[in-house]
This record gives structure tokens, sequence and C-alpha cells, in this order.
């Protein structure tokens, strides 16, 4: 399954070259694996967007619960959401019974 995680409340005063770092191994581990999809600032600073591939909603929220970001603190919440990707592939989810 997709999820969207929609990370907020940006605490710059926890930021540090070495958490960053620690960010960075976190997400391309989850790249490697194949459950990170997509990920990055908004340019406004108000938060950042993670698009996660995952076996269920529970194991999403461990991946971002592991992100050193999140134990830190330098995002004080998230939102979660389970998402339908439209595509080419899927008509654009275009499928009348499912509206």
């Amino acid at each position: 399954m997709k999820f969207v995680a929609i990370l907020r409340d940006k605490q710059r005063e926890r930021f540090t070259l070495e958490l960053l770092k620690a960010h960075v191994a976190h997400l391309q581990v989850l790249h490697d694996r194949g459950q990170l999809l997509s990920c990055g600032p908004f340019s406004d600073g108000a938060g950042a967007i993670k698009i996660l591939d995952a076996a269920s909603e529970e194991q999403a929220h461990l991946l971002l619960r592991a992100d050193p970001f999140t134990v830190a603190g330098y995002y004080a919440g998230y939102e979660l959401h389970a998402w339908e990707e439209a595509s080419p592939q899927n008509g654009w989810l275009m499928n009348p019974t499912d509206c």
C-alpha cells in the first residue's frame, strides 16, 4: 500500500549536521528497500512530505517513527494517509463504481 505522510511543525532549533546525516542515511535505507517512493521539504519551510510503500498503516507509522528527524522532534508531528495513485496504468481511477 502507498501512504502519504505530511510532516509539520518544524523545530529548527533542533537541527544539527549530525541529525541531517542520520536522517539522510535513514532515507537511503528506505529507498534501497523500495519503501521510500519520494520525499522532500515544502519550499515555504512549513514541513515536508514522504510517500511510502508499506505493508500496512502500522508499518508506515513505524517507518516514520524510526526517522531520526522524528525521534529528535525536528518535526513535531505528522499526518498519515493511505493513498491511491492515479496514473495511465489504472485509467486515472476512472472506474465509476469506485466514486
